[in-house]
């Protein structure tokens, strides 16, 4: 068995479950690429790199699940495809990985027929790609702004010291874990 052959095997077993697309030389160039492989995991074709889809196909594609979302309805993927105006099969591999990198989820309907997928939906990473919700640096900027806003209208020395200790606080933690915590904070308000 060729080592390409049984990465795949280790890739498609879930073994490593992070390793979505492996990159393999193909004998139409010397650049690795990602590649779309057949059953006994031999490269079948060249795929874009990620950076050459994204803007053409996953974003346009995130953008047509929001829009159903805005319409009152979820979208499935003959619609996506619709909006999208790209081949199926490029929409397909592209739905795949937005789904399998949790910027979407929905229900993989496939068949014998071919690939299906009904009731889409925007996960957080994809809602934050199409501007429907704020990033993790957004969130977090937006909160120090207040506490500044806070201890500049503080005439409590203490107090003002408290939330200066806070912002510091806020500022010392990566903002995808303040982020985290505050929307914790909001959801059990809520």
């Amino acid at each position: 068995m060729s080592s390409l052959c049984a990465l795949h095997l280790v890739v498609e077993r879930g073994l490593i479950p992070t390793l979505r697309r492996s990159e393999t030389l193909l004998s139409s160039g010397t650049r690795s690429v990602p590649a779309v492989y057949d059953r006994e995991g031999y490269a079948t074709e060249e795929v874009p790199l990620a950076s050459e889809t994204w803007d053409s196909i996953a974003v346009p594609i995130l953008k047509a699940i929001a829009e159903a979302e805005l319409e009152g309805s979820r979208a499935n993927f003959d619609a996506v495809v619709s909006r999208v105006g790209v081949d199926r099969s490029k929409v397909e591999r592209e739905l795949r990985a937005l789904m399998a990198d949790g910027y979407v989820d929905g229900i993989d309907a496939s068949s014998l027929a071919g690939f299906n997928a009904i009731e889409l939906r925007l996960l957080p990473r994809g809602k934050q790609i199409v501007g429907e919700w704020p990033s993790a640096d957004d969130l977090v900027r937006v909160v120090i702004e207040k506490v500044d806003v806070l201890i500049r209208e503080q005439s409590d020395p203490g107090v003002r010291s408290g939330l200066e200790k806070l912002k510091d606080g806020i500022l010392s933690i990566p903002s995808s874990v303040a982020a985290a915590l505050l929307a914790d904070l909001l959801r059990s308000l809520g």
